[in-house]
């Protein structure tokens, strides 16, 4: 018996459906040393849209088409209701029907979003808000720029044409998740709905274990052990208006443009779950290292021992941005701190 998606509620061994590809996506997989591809993404009909993982998706499906699916399994994954497409399922591609798909849009805290709910419900509070006007298919509409905190993470914010306002607090239904320079973006049309709200946002602690961590954000931190400072880290010249890294002493972008020195370091990060790649520069790091004066009067193997010297064999707490490239996540670090031996043992008592 066929199932409607929006009644798929339990795990079930074998579920057989008719749906629309909403989103599909390729990764991969290393199991047991062999690397394998796999698809993921949303399959949608009127009843409702469900995430799948599907380890034998025919190459002929394209997001947009209408398949049957024939003994698929219903599981629950992150507490999540989920389809598994096996080699034991049977995908029938329908180029005859067409299907209307209800959005169902669920709520995610900024920390969670993902690509694979390219819709989405979220609530928090709007900083640095930017207008400007664009063209879309030959009409002009203003474009709001902004960043939304839910004291887990922040995101970017695009809205076209629906107006927001700094500080404000909102609920937004419907926003569309996108990738947008190795980071998550939301987007706002005119279908999205906004509702004004009071949101409470704790401020302190939004550290988090690397492996929790699903997509990159904004604004988020981890503890852990720095190691493998790269030889990059040191002194840099930055172009005086852009403020990109001048190679040979010139800007790319802007090629008669005065050249200013800086530091910079690059370092991996290691909590124990995982890795990340790090990058910090200026006064944060000069700070940190305590590297004081200016650097033009500063050796710069002096300047490279003490940035090597301020994160050797030392516990850190880190916050910045995140972005992905590839499969990997680098963070972006704007703010960072030693961690003495007593909050040390504090934490590995929390996990015991």
């Amino acid at each position: 018996m066929k199932s409607k998606i929006g009644d798929i509620k339990e795990p079930s061994p074998s579920v057989e459906l008719t749906g629309k590809i909403v989103s599909l996506r390729e990764a991969k997989s290393n199991r047991n040393g062999a690397e394998s591809i796999y698809h993921y993404g949303i399959i949608g009909d009127d009843s409702g849209t469900i995430q799948f993982t599907a380890w034998n998706m025919p190459s002929s499906i394209r997001e947009g088409d209408v398949v049957e699916l024939k003994n698929c399994t219903a599981r629950i994954y992150n507490d999540r209701i989920r389809l598994t497409i096996s080699s034991n399922t049977e995908v029938v591609l329908r180029p005859e029907e067409h299907m209307e798909v209800k959005r169902v849009y669920n709520e995610f805290r900024i920390k969670d979003l993902n690509l694979s709910d390219p819709y989405v419900t979220v609530s928090g509070t709007l900083s640095a808000v930017t207008e400007r006007e664009t063209e879309i298919r030959g009409e002009k509409v203003k474009l709001f720029n902004a960043f939304m905190d839910d004291g887990t993470a922040s995101v970017r914010i695009s809205s076209f044409g629906q107006p927001i306002e700094e500080g404000s607090q909102i609920k937004i239904t419907g926003a569309k998740v996108t990738e947008f320079n190795g980071r998550l973006s939301l987007t706002m049309g005119q279908k999205t709905q906004v509702e004004k709200i009071k949101v409470s946002i704790e401020k302190g602690n939004r550290q988090y274990l690397l492996w929790d961590m699903v997509s990159p954000v904004g604004n988020v931190g981890f503890t852990g052990i720095p190691v493998n400072v790269s030889d990059r880290s040191g002194i840099i010249e930055k172009c005086s208006v852009c403020g990109k890294f001048a190679e040979g002493s010139v800007c790319r972008d802007h090629l008669d443009a005065a050249v200013v020195k800086d530091v910079s370091c690059y370092f991996t990060l290691e909590d124990g779950t995982g890795s990340i790649s790090c990058f910090m520069d200026g006064e944060i790091l000069k700070k940190y290292a305590g590297i004081e004066g200016d650097i033009e009067s500063i050796d710069p193997v002096e300047v490279k021992q003490r940035i090597v010297k301020s994160l050797e064999s030392t516990v850190v707490k880190v916050e910045g941005n995140m972005s992905q490239k590839g499969e990997s996540f680098r963070l972006k670090v704007i703010s960072i701190g030693t961690v003495d031996d007593k909050e040390v043992q504090a934490e590995m008592q929390k996990e015991q």
